[in-house]
């Protein structure tokens, strides 16, 4: 009698280990919620400052170096979606800070274009630090681009910048968009020898050939020289201007160019005057071409 009334209960405890190897063992109460709050805790993609780098809005400053570690650059960059806009300031040893204006992509895998007012087109990528790396692309008058490591560059994140720094950088003086109102402005800004009224006509990046960058070196050197520069620049606005390229950064141009009236000169003047974002159209250059 004895071992009959173990058998049932030894069968029982049996059939109750053999229904439980079909399922799997129950976690102690929340140990379930704590695996899946650190799954969901675990990164599914690259790093978050990359991430924020290439998939939201912002403006941040970068500073690294290009060409073998020596020549500093610093980058002040607005993101809006997949377009950046901003501005690359160089510096070359004592001589003063030099800014170009840049515009470009990044896309969503970290890729980027950034192309320079003066050809120049910076491509790379963003790595797991937010940090832009690549190659500084100097296509040359043939369409040859010197893709070597002597151009590569790496700029790292700085500063993350207060909403309409960027455009403070280069705040732009409306002008017109009407470009027949813009040159007779311009026509007689330069017969009336009027710096101000010219001056408020250029693009903030204006240059001019043996002046340092900037539109206020040459409206002070203007205001020194003789009456042939003047004479020069009134025959050469006269011109009707023609449509040109559109600059780097894929605005449209116009250029005036007119040939030198001195005696013996093989050199030229040119005017170029672009359309920008804003629609507005501005003096960006003076130049000489020529020997």
């Amino acid at each position: 009698m004895k071992y009959r009334t173990c058998f049932p209960v030894l069968l029982a405890v049996a059939l109750a280990l053999s229904a439980c190897d079909d399922k799997p063992a129950k976690p102690p109460a929340g140990q379930a919620a704590v695996k899946q709050d650190a799954a969901a805790a675990q990164p599914s993609g690259p790093a978050d400052t990359k991430l924020g780098v290439t998939g939201s809005d912002w403006e941040l400053r970068y500073k690294g170096l290009y060409r073998k570690d020596y020549n500093p650059v610093t980058m002040e960059l607005q993101k809006r979606g997949r377009v950046v806009t901003g501005f690359a300031t160089y510096q070359y040893g004592v001589q003063p800070p030099e800014r170009h204006e840049v515009k470009g992509e990044i896309n969503a895998d970290g890729s980027f274009s950034i192309a320079e007012d003066m050809s120049i087109v910076w491509k790379g990528t963003v790595d797991a630090s937010g940090a832009l790396s690549g190659n500084r692309d100097l296509p040359g008058p043939d369409g040859h681009n010197f893709k070597n490591s002597v151009n590569n560059f790496l700029l790292k994140r700085i500063q993350v910048l207060s909403p309409g720094t960027v455009a403070g950088v280069m705040p732009l003086t409306p002008t017109t968009s009407d470009l027949p109102e813009f040159l007779q402005r311009l026509k007689a800004g330069v017969k009336q020898r009027d710096r101000t009224a010219l001056r408020a006509l250029m693009h903030p990046l204006f240059t001019a050939r043996n002046y340092d960058p900037g539109a206020d070196a040459w409206i002070k050197g203007m205001a020194d020289t003789t009456d042939q520069p003047w004479e020069e620049l009134e025959r050469a606005v006269r011109t009707a201007p023609k449509a040109i390229d559109p600059s780097p950064l894929g605005r449209p141009q116009m250029e005036i160019y007119r040939k030198s009236a001195c005696s013996g000169c093989r050199y030229g003047i040119s005017l170029l005057f672009e359309r920008g974002d804003d629609l507005h159209w501005r003096w960006t250059s003076l130049d000489a071409p020529g020997d």
